[in-house]
């Protein structure tokens, strides 16, 4: 489920960004690539078909910057195995009960009171 939250919601952000860039970068500083889209096809390919290359370019250097960083704090981390993980001290075991009719126990290396 959160998978298509996260899919949906990048959808819906998006389009604003996508939006925006075209009308900034695109018909901004971007204008000299962005001409040829607006003129008659001279050739197959146009200076416009630049800006996915770019775009990619970005969005790759990008994403391995972030896995380069990910991967470096992973081995920053100690490394814990399954099998080796530290396990949790389980808590101490009631003692048993002095069978004794006094009922009281016996401190450890020292007898047991006298019976009466």
């Amino acid at each position: 489920m959160t998978d298509v939250l996260v899919a949906v919601a990048a959808l819906v952000l998006m389009e604003p960004v996508t939006a925006l860039a075209h009308r900034f970068v695109m018909h901004g500083f971007g204008m000299g690539w962005h001409r040829s889209h607006h003129e008659s096809p001279r050739t197959v390919l146009e200076a416009n078909d630049l800006f996915p290359v770019v775009f990619a370019g970005v969005t790759i250097v990008i994403l391995a910057i972030g896995v380069y960083c990910d991967e470096r704090a992973a081995a920053a981390r100690p490394h814990r195995h399954r099998r080796h993980r530290v396990r949790r001290r389980l808590p101490a075991r009631p003692r048993r009960r002095d069978p004794s009719p006094t009922g009281i126990l016996a401190a450890p290396g020292r007898p047991a009171p006298p019976l009466a």
